[in-house]
């Protein structure tokens, strides 16, 4: 029953994603932050420093939390904690 109901929404989820490619709408998104938002947040971080922000902030990156602003600032602590 359960194995039954799995393919009917895989089914369901492939005909629908044939529709939006069908149609041309949006299949997908993507979000940046650069070295210039960083450095908004202090701009008294090294080069380097910017660099190991973004690359954790992409690492560590959590889904259920996303990036903001506030994670950004949490990744510049770990950072210069780290200094």
């Amino acid at each position: 029953m359960q194995n039954t109901l799995l393919k009917k929404e895989e089914k369901q989820r492939q005909k629908t994603l044939a529709d939006i490619k069908r149609k041309g709408l949006i299949t997908e998104i993507s979000v940046s932050w650069c070295a210039e938002d960083v450095l908004h947040l202090n701009a008294e971080l090294t080069a380097e420093q910017v660099q190991d922000v973004l690359h954790l902030a992409k690492a560590k990156h959590d889904a259920d939390v996303g990036i903001s602003w506030d994670v950004l600032y949490g990744w510049i602590d770990v950072v210069l904690n780290e200094s």
